[in-house]
């Protein structure tokens, strides 16, 4: 959806689903639970666990929550 590409219908659809996502309020469809059973802390105090769990997207929102929180 640039200057560079062609409009075909899915970008309208993807387009249209984007900017239904951005005005919701609550976003149940996500679901940030893959692996958090495999989580463990290693030796140098970082989380880590299988390269397919969610490890790091739970650690960003956790961190955009203190972040937040700090801010305010």
């Amino acid at each position: 959806m640039g200057p560079a590409s062609f409009l075909t219908p899915e970008d309208l659809t993807v387009a249209s689903r984007n900017q239904v996502g951005l005005h919701a309020r609550t976003v149940g469809w996500l679901e940030l639970g893959r692996g958090p059973n495999r989580e463990h802390v290693d030796t140098e105090g970082r989380t880590v666990s299988h390269v397919t769990d969610e490890t790091t997207n739970r650690a960003l929102w956790r961190h955009y929550l203190t972040v937040m929180t700090e801010a305010l």
